[in-house]
């Protein structure tokens, strides 16, 4: 009968439960995390006495089998726990780059259905305590005899005390970050950019607020502004009377100082965030998720699992570092435009159903009840990217927009199927994707030309996702496939605000090969040079098939496959392993001209499917969405 031993990922433990099995025949063991370098040390802990049982597939079917009562079971907890501080937080919104609730939940599921069709020894190995003890517990309740090794109390004691002390440091931070960005806003004017370039206000019409995040990428040559997210909306709009206003909101990997002088320089009319809040401010949402952490609740059973512990684990994390408090910004910078009188017709913003999004949606219908919220999806949908997916609860939910504005018809589809009001629900274009759209309905010259070339046959490109867990996942098996390579070069692409600095700890020291090296340089250049795209979860995909260049999905070992073409095709080659990775990729750089210009004919077919119109005919939605009864169109 299969006996199952659940320890920590550390080394002693490991020893011990293989102490504990000194038969003649190897283990079973089982990695439920998602770290490339604890996976490298269990390799080592392990090695000579157990093979190691991977669960990717079952893990994703899982994932697909439980999606929708999983999304039903958070509606009604949302619907249950009504208050500003659960709809601000990682579980409430779903998103498995923030929460991980389901993953686990998902880990969980599929490693006790495997373990009880086992009939080897099995050690399942985990780096997070509240999973250690569900599995415990749900195997039990399963019937499968279980060893749990337990921390020692000196681990339990340093854990909480590395949560507090964590907490006062994120405070401290959220006190000197905002603190200084509203001293910053104030000295350079942002307040008076009000008055910008865009026509002034009618008192009787109001403005349109358009949201839009602020890097160095938000500018050209020139120095001239253009929202990432949502294209030149802002001039359509301005075109037709409209007076429009940014709502700049400056990432933290850019200086604060540096970026609002470019945009003030710009000549952008915006309303800068921290020119209207104030310390009291500051101090108010500080203190608002404080009566949370130390809550006690009673959370239902998900399919006889204890949710508790994971849930509980989310609302800590988000406590650490401040989560609900710097959302709940937003909805207090919504309320010091009512107070200073700032008329505001609508609100736009692209649109993933995240907390921060909530929290503008809370305060304008506290404050503006009167205003449009139009959210404008301008990436593709993932099918187990749970933040997109709705519950009842949650549509009727007073933050929810009035319309949500595709950018084709695939996540049109997509989002119709899965319970979004019709009413609430349009068909749009593809604003962020405009020059990927026209190359696959124009593509310049003879498809397969340029593509054929040697130097662009032999480069391999990676998008590294934006999360470490992942990046740290594909540049990993990327590594273990192309590294013995050597006629190939391999370029790292990582997410603007996430670079290799902050993936490379999480490789378990694996140094890069020769042949392999990180790029700063725009990554629709990179494409351009590049005979095959490896990716994860990105849009980047798609931009890969409007260019030609064929795709290669990368399925996770630990977590959910987030893959952006969510269908069934032949453009797109899918693997999970480095052996089925390093195949594929010989494959697609060996296509002869005939085959490949097919595949990339299908595949700018493919891009029409999923990204509608540019140029006027994707704004119109938009514009159409912001008119309310009785206001000029």
């Amino acid at each position: 009968m299969t006996r199952v031993h659940i320890v920590a990922a550390k080394e002693h433990a490991v020893r011990q439960a293989l102490e504990t099995e000194r038969g003649p025949q190897p283990v079973v063991w089982l990695y439920l995390g998602e770290r490339v370098d604890t996976l490298e040390s269990c390799e080592g802990w392990f090695a000579g006495r157990g093979i190691r049982r991977e669960f990717g597939h079952e893990l994703q079917e899982t994932a697909r089998t439980t999606k929708e009562a999983y999304i039903e079971y958070m509606g009604a907890l949302s619907q249950r726990l009504d208050s500003v501080q659960w709809w601000l937080g990682s579980p409430a919104e779903k998103n498995p780059y923030v929460s991980k609730i389901y993953v686990r939940l998902c880990r969980i599921l599929t490693v006790t259905r495997l373990l009880k069709a086992a009939g080897e020894t099995s050690v399942v190995v985990t780096d997070e305590p509240s999973v250690k003890r569900i599995l415990a517990e749900f195997l039990i309740s399963q019937g499968v005899p279980v060893m749990v090794a337990k921390d020692p109390p000196a681990t339990v004691v340093s854990e909480r005390f590395a949560t507090i002390l964590s907490w006062f440091i994120r405070r401290i931070w959220f006190i000197l970050h905002h603190g200084f960005r509203l001293i910053i806003a104030r000295l350079l004017g942002g307040r008076l950019s009000v008055a910008g370039k865009g026509a002034q206000p009618d008192p009787r019409q109001g403005m349109v607020l358009l949201h839009g995040w602020v890097d160095e990428r938000s500018f050209d040559a020139t120095g001239r502004f253009r929202n990432i997210n949502l294209g030149n909306l802002v001039q359509y709009l301005e075109d037709r009377g409209w007076s429009c206003r940014l709502v700049p909101m400056i990432l933290p990997d850019v200086s604060y100082a540096s970026t609002l002088r470019a945009l003030l320089r710009s000549r952008t009319a915006s309303l800068v965030p921290h020119a209207w809040l104030t310390l009291s401010d500051l101090c108010r949402a500080l203190v608002v998720d404080l009566a949370v952490a130390g809550e006690q609740r009673q959370w239902p059973r998900f399919e006889g699992v204890d949710m508790g512990p994971l849930i509980e684990a989310d609302i800590r994390q988000d406590w650490k570092v401040a989560r609900v408090p710097t959302h709940f910004l937003n909805t207090l910078l919504v309320h010091r435009w009512r107070k200073h009188h700032v008329p505001v017709a609508g609100f736009a913003y692209s649109y993933e159903n995240h907390s921060w999004e909530r929290a503008f949606g809370l305060g304008f219908r506290q404050a503006y009840p009167e205003a449009r919220l139009v959210g404008y999806q301008d990436a593709n949908v993932p099918d187990l990217c749970l933040n997109f997916f709705i519950s009842e609860s949650e549509r009727d939910h007073h933050s929810f927009p009035d319309a949500v504005v595709t950018n084709g018809g695939y996540s049109f589809d997509v989002l119709l199927r899965s319970g979004y009001p019709k009413e609430r629900l349009r068909r749009g274009g593809a604003l962020r994707f405009e020059s990927s759209v026209r190359l696959a309905y124009h593509p310049p010259g003879p498809i397969g030309s340029k593509r054929n070339t040697a130097p662009i046959r032999r480069q391999v490109l990676v998008a590294a996702p934006y999360s470490q867990e992942l990046a740290a996942e594909l540049i990993w098996k990327a590594i273990h496939a192309l590294g013995p390579e050597q006629d190939l070069r391999v370029v790292i692409k990582c997410h603007p605000v996430f670079p290799f600095s902050r993936i490379s700890n999480a490789l378990g020291g694996l140094r890069l090969p020769p042949q392999f090296e990180v790029s700063d340089r725009p990554f629709l250049d990179l494409l351009e040079e590049s005979g095959v795209l490896l990716y994860m979860d990105s849009t980047t995909s798609v931009e890969g098939l409007a260019r030609g260049v064929p795709i290669i999905h990368v399925g996770s070992d630990w977590s959910l496959d987030l893959d952006t073409i969510g269908l069934p095709c032949r453009e797109r080659v899918k693997v999970r392993t480095p052996q089925e990775l390093s195949v594929a990729v010989r494959d697609v750089l060996d296509m002869n001209g005939a085959k490949l210009e097919e595949r990339q004919r299908q595949g700018r077919e493919l891009v029409k499917t999923f990204f509608g119109p540019v140029g006027e005919a994707a704004y119109v939605p938009v514009a159409e969405a912001l008119v309310a009864p009785g206001n000029p169109s």
